[in-house]
């Protein structure tokens, strides 16, 4: 099996989560066979996040101490010419601090769009994304293991927080799965053209995921944020409620069946 693990946001925290990205996902997964490391992210030097209450110096190299295959990088604000972010504000701000959160997303966004693109001509079996400012509290491996078992066109999220739509912070997907969950910037104006409502990232995830009958799977999973300065954020790891799922794999199944498929612009 090949095995393809991408890095995506920013590492502002690398420092404090290095060892649970290497002890849970990169050294375990070795045993499922080629595995390789490929990293999008925005470069910068200088941290301010009102919302997270952040602010100050980041060192712009830390991703090197990913060790990653492939590396691609991003300048700060590149990403914005590629979406009209006035025009989505006009449908609301969902963090109400005008537009900070909402650009953040893009810029997430933006790093796994190219992430995906960096790691296809490798063509894997399995994908894994994950977003290098979290310390990861359980392995992979079962979980992996278990996603090769899945129908194609399966992906593996964390059963916990999935709010109003789904928890998007990492997944395990395989080559099907992997453009509905890293081409997401393509569809932020079809998202609030579709819904009339504020882009919410969790909802956006839900909404793309179903547009492409994606099988979405709920795993044990737990990653806690972590903040520039080292502090980690207290999480809520309370899975889904088993009528929340029930109604969620209904509205999945409907999708499946009779809805309608996304097609790449």
């Amino acid at each position: 099996m090949k095995v393809a693990i991408g890095f995506f946001g920013i590492t502002r925290s690398l420092v404090w989560t290095l060892g649970s990205l290497r002890e849970r996902i990169v050294d375990p997964l070795q045993a499922f066979g080629e595995v390789k490391t490929f990293a999008s992210l925005v470069r910068q030097d200088r941290i301010a996040n009102p919302r997270s209450g952040e602010g100050g110096a980041l060192d712009p190299d830390e991703y090197t101490l990913l060790e990653s295959s492939s590396v691609v990088l991003q300048e700060p604000g590149a990403c914005l010419a590629k979406v009209n972010l006035p025009l989505l504000l006009r449908y609301g701000d969902s963090w109400n601090d005008n537009g900070k959160s909402l650009s953040n997303l893009v810029h997430q966004l933006a790093t796994l769009d190219a992430l995906h693109n960096s790691i296809l001509p490798f063509e894997p079996d399995l994908i894994v994304f994950v977003r290098p400012d979290l310390f990861y509290h359980d392995s992979f491996v079962e979980a992996c293991r278990l996603h090769g078992r899945l129908q194609p066109n399966s992906i593996t999220v964390p059963n916990w927080q999935w709010a109003r739509g789904i928890n998007d912070r990492f997944a395990i997907c395989d080559c099907h799965s992997a453009e509905a969950y890293a081409s997401r910037l393509r569809y932020m104006h079809a998202y609030v053209d579709h819904t009339h409502k504020p882009l919410n990232s969790e909802e956006f995830l839900w909404w793309t995921l179903n547009r492409f009958k994606v099988w979405v799977q709920p795993a044990r999973l737990r990653a806690s944020r972590v903040r520039s300065n080292g502090y980690i954020l207290l999480e809520n790891f309370r899975p889904l409620s088993p009528a929340k799922h029930l109604r969620r794999k209904l509205v999945n199944y409907w999708y499946r069946r009779f809805g309608r498929a996304a097609t790449t612009p």
